[in-house]
C-alpha cells in the first residue's frame, strides 16, 4: 500500500515537472498568432494606401523589420508622427484602414510588423518585440528628425503593452491604448481562474504593462469596447487606475475588441485627444 502511494506521488511530481517544462512552449503558441506576408502582398497600395510606402528597418539584435509609412492626408492638421503597434495576431496587412484612420486624425503613421510577422524576420518573443518598437522609435527620431514630444504611440491589445514599455524608457508625446492588455499573466488568471498559479509563472512572455505604466509621463487615452470579450473591462480599468494623472477613458458603446475602429466616436476621441495633448499645427 505504502509502495503504491509512493509511486503515485512520484508520478504526480514527474507529471507536474514535465508540464512545467512544457508551459513556455505552450504559452508561446497561445500568445503569438503571426501571419506571414508574401512579397507581392507587402505593397501598401494593394490595401488602399496609395500614398504609403514600404520601410525596411533593423532591430538592435540585427533582425530585419518590415513596416509601412502612411503620410497624413493633405488638409488635416499636422500633429506629428504615430507609431502603430498591432495586436498579437495577423500583421499590418489588412490593417490599412487603421493606419488611414490614424493618419486622418493628423499624423504620419509608421505601421510596424514585429519580428516573425508579415515580412519581418525572426521569431516573436517579448524581449524581441520591445527591441522592434525601439527600432521604429529610433527611426522616427533619428531619420525623420522629429522631436519626441511630437511622437504618438498607438498600441492595440498586446501592442498596448509594447507601447507602455517603450514609453516607460523613451520620451514620447502621448499614447493611445485600444483594448489594452495589462499583462498576460493577469489576463490568464482572470480568464482562466481554474489554472493553477504555478503553471502561470512563466518568465519570457509576461508583457507586464501594469508594473511599468506608472513610469509613463506622457498623457494616455484608454479606449475600450463595452462588448470586448477578449480583454475584459476590469483588466483594462486595472491598467487605467495604475496610470498617472494625465489620462482619459473612452468607452466604445456596443463595440468589441476587434471592431472598436468601426466606432466613429472612437476616432473623434482620438482626434480631440491629439489636438489637446500634441503640438498640432494647422496645414
Amino acid at each position: 500500500m505504502i509502495r503504491n502511494v509512493v509511486i503515485l506521488a512520484a508520478l504526480v511530481v514527474l507529471a507536474a515537472l514535465a508540464l512545467r517544462l512544457l508551459v513556455p512552449r505552450i504559452v508561446h503558441r497561445f500568445i503569438y498568432f503571426p501571419q506571414r506576408t508574401a512579397e507581392e502582398e507587402a505593397d501598401p497600395a494593394r490595401w488602399g494606401l496609395t500614398t504609403a510606402r514600404e520601410l525596411h528597418l533593423r532591430a538592435a539584435d540585427g533582425v530585419p523589420l518590415h513596416a509601412w509609412w502612411v503620410p497624413r492626408p493633405t488638409g488635416v492638421p499636422d500633429c506629428g508622427t504615430a507609431l502603430y503597434l498591432h495586436g498579437n495576431a495577423g500583421s499590418i496587412v489588412g490593417r490599412g484602414g487603421i493606419g488611414l484612420g490614424i493618419a486622418r486624425t493628423g499624423f504620419d503613421v509608421l505601421m510596424l510588423d514585429y519580428r516573425g510577422y508579415g515580412r519581418s524576420g525572426g521569431e516573436p518573443d517579448e524581449a524581441g518585440l520591445y527591441l522592434d518598437a525601439v527600432a521604429a522609435h529610433r527611426y522616427i527620431v533619428e531619420v525623420s528628425g522629429l522631436p519626441a514630444r511630437r511622437i504618438l504611440l498607438f498600441g492595440e491589445s498586446l501592442g498596448a503593452a509594447v507601447a507602455v514599455e517603450l514609453a516607460a524608457r523613451e520620451p514620447v508625446g502621448a499614447l493611445v491604448l485600444a483594448g489594452p492588455l495589462p499583462g498576460t499573466v493577469l489576463a490568464a488568471r482572470t480568464l482562466y481562474p481554474f489554472i493553477p498559479d504555478f503553471l502561470l509563472d512563466w518568465e519570457r512572455h509576461r508583457f507586464d504593462a501594469l508594473s511599468r505604466i506608472g513610469r509613463v509621463e506622457a498623457p494616455i487615452l484608454f479606449a475600450h469596447g463595452t462588448e470586448d470579450r477578449t480583454i475584459p473591462r476590469s483588466l483594462a480599468r486595472t491598467l487605467y487606475e495604475a496610470a498617472g494623472e494625465s489620462k482619459r477613458w473612452y468607452a466604445a458603446t456596443g463595440f468589441g475588441h476587434n471592431d472598436i475602429y468601426d466606432d466613429p466616436g472612437f476616432w473623434r476621441a482620438v482626434a480631440r485627444f491629439a489636438r489637446e495633448t500634441m503640438p498640432c499645427r494647422e496645414s
